[in-house]
C-alpha cells in the first residue's frame, strides 16, 4: 500500500465517521432545537446543513436536487394531499400498506404504490418492513403532518396548482424581454397562465378557487416572523396623543383582516375606530367586533371617512407592486393623512445588501412574475416614499432573517433625518 492509498483509507475512515456523528445528531438535535424555543438558532443551523449538503454534491448530485428532485417533491406532495393519503396516514393507529392506502383514497393500487415509493424516497413518508412481511407499510413523517393541517393543505393548492405553472415560464418570457424586471401589474406571465389577461393578481384570485387558499397561506407566512409591535412602541408612538374620536387605523389592503384584528384586541385601550381597507372582493363578510369594514380599491382616492386616521398600516403590500403603482398608493395614503399628526407604517423586508435570506430573494422574483412587484432594499423603499410626498421618520430593524422589518413614515413638510434603531 503506497502513502496516497493509505491517505486515500485515512479519509475515508474519517468521513465515515463524521457520518455517524450527523446521524446521532439526526437523532437528538431536533428535540434538543424545541428545548431551546431558539427559532433564530434553528434558522441558522438549516443554513449551514444547507450549504454543506451543496459541497458534498458532484455536478451530478447538484442537476438532480436543482432540475429534479425539487419539483417533483412538490408535486408528489400535492397529488398526496388531494387524495387523502397523508390525512389518512396520520389518522392510522399504525403503519399502512398500499392497499390500504389505496382503499381509503379510492385510488388505484399500482398508482398509490409507485407514488409512495417516491413520497418515501423524499423523506415525505417512513418506509417499514415488518419481520416476515412481503410488503412495505407506509407511516407518517414530520413531512406528512405538516401537510395535513389546514395550512399545509392550502399552502400546497397555491403555490403547486395556482403559482409554481407561471414559474417555469420566466426563463423563456426573459429571454424575450431583454431580461428586465417586469413591472406590469396586469400583463403578465401569471395572467397568460390562467387565460385572464388584463386582470390584477388580486382579481385572479378573487375569482378563482383559491380565495381561502391564499388566505390560510398568508397565516402561514407569519410563522416564525416576530410581530411588529415587538419592534415598535405602539403606545408610545401611537396611542399616546390619539384623538379619542374619528380612526385611529386604517389597515389597508388587509385581506382578511387578521392583523386590525390582532391589534384591537392586543390594544383595548386604543381609542377610535380600527378599520379594514380592501378590495370588496376581498373584505371577509364577517369580521372580530369593532372592526368597520371599507370596501375600496386604494388606487384611487381615499373615502373621506378614513381620512385624518392616527395610524395606516400596509403589510406586505409594497411588495406586490412596481414602483410606479406603489408611488401611487403611498400617494392616496398620504392625501388622507393629517400632517403632523398620521403615521404610516410599512411593515415589510428591507432586503440587506449582504446575504438576504433564500426566502426573501425568491420571494422578490415570485412576486416580480405575480404583478411587477419587488422586495425592495432600503433605498428602493426610500425612493417611493420620499416620491409620494412622505418621509421616513423611524426604520425598526428585525434582528432575524425572516421577519419584517417596520418603516415609519409621515407627511414631509421640512426634511429631517430619520432614525434607525
Amino acid at each position: 500500500m503506497n502513502g496516497h492509498t493509505r491517505h486515500k483509507s485515512d479519509a475515508g475512515i474519517e468521513a465515515n465517521q463524521v457520518l455517524w456523528q450527523l446521524r446521532s445528531l439526526r437523532k437528538r438535535l431536533p428535540a434538543l432545537l424545541d428545548a431551546s424555543g431558539d427559532e433564530k438558532l434553528r434558522d441558522d443551523l438549516l443554513y449551514e446543513l444547507r450549504y454543506l449538503g451543496q459541497d458534498l454534491e458532484t455536478p451530478w448530485h447538484t442537476l438532480q436536487r436543482t432540475c429534479w428532485y425539487g419539483p417533483w417533491d412538490n408535486v408528489t406532495i400535492d397529488i398526496a394531499v388531494n387524495m387523502g393519503l397523508f390525512k389518512a396516514l396520520v389518522a392510522a393507529d399504525e403503519p399502512l400498506s398500499a392497499s390500504t392506502l389505496a382503499t381509503k383514497c379510492n385510488a388505484e393500487l399500482l398508482f398509490t404504490q409507485r407514488l409512495l415509493r417516491c413520497l418515501n424516497a423524499f423523506g415525505s413518508v417512513k418506509q417499514h418492513w415488518p419481520d416476515g412481511s412481503a410488503e412495505p407499510l407506509f407511516g407518517p413523517t414530520n413531512v406528512t403532518k405538516t401537510f395535513t393541517s389546514k395550512m399545509g393543505e392550502a399552502t400546497s393548492h397555491w403555490l403547486t396548482e395556482m403559482m409554481s405553472p407561471a414559474w417555469y415560464l420566466m426563463p423563456q418570457k426573459l429571454k424575450e424581454t431583454g431580461y428586465k424586471s417586469m413591472t406590469s401589474g396586469t400583463d403578465t406571465i401569471f395572467n397568460d397562465i390562467h387565460g385572464m389577461p388584463g386582470k390584477s393578481l388580486w382579481e385572479i384570485v378573487g375569482q378563482g378557487p383559491y380565495v381561502e387558499d391564499v388566505g390560510t397561506f398568508m397565516t402561514m407566512f407569519n410563522m416564525n416572523h416576530k410581530p411588529w409591535t415587538d419592534l415598535y412602541d405602539f403606545n408610545s408612538r401611537l396611542i399616546k396623543g390619539a384623538h379619542q374620536d374619528g380612526v385611529f387605523m386604517v389597515d389597508v389592503g388587509g385581506f382578511t383582516g387578521s392583523v386590525v384584528s390582532g391589534l384591537r384586541k392586543q390594544f383595548p385601550e386604543a381609542p377610535g375606530k380600527f378599520v379594514l381597507l380592501d378590495l370588496p372582493t376581498a373584505v371577509p363578510a364577517s369580521l372580530f367586533s369593532g372592526i368597520t369594514p371599507c370596501p375600496h380599491d386604494f388606487f384611487k382616492a381615499f373615502p373621506t371617512e378614513v381620512h385624518g386616521a392616527r395610524l395606516y398600516y400596509m403589510r406586505f403590500i409594497s411588495h406586490d407592486w412596481s414602483q410606479d403603482a406603489l408611488i401611487k398608493i403611498l400617494s392616496n395614503i398620504r392625501a388622507a393623512m393629517t400632517p403632523g399628526y398620521s403615521k404610516l407604517v410599512i411593515n415589510d423586508w428591507i432586503v440587506p445588501e449582504r446575504d438576504p435570506h433564500p426566502f426573501m430573494c425568491s420571494q422578490d422574483l415570485c412576486m416580480m412574475h405575480l404583478g411587477g412587484g419587488e422586495e425592495r432594499s432600503e433605498a428602493r423603499h426610500r425612493e417611493a416614499i420620499e416620491a409620494a410626498g412622505l418621509k421616513v421618520s423611524a426604520i425598526f430593524r428585525a434582528e432575524d432573517r425572516v421577519s419584517e422589518d417596520v418603516i415609519e413614515c409621515e407627511v414631509e413638510t421640512g426634511r429631517t433625518d430619520s432614525v434607525v434603531v
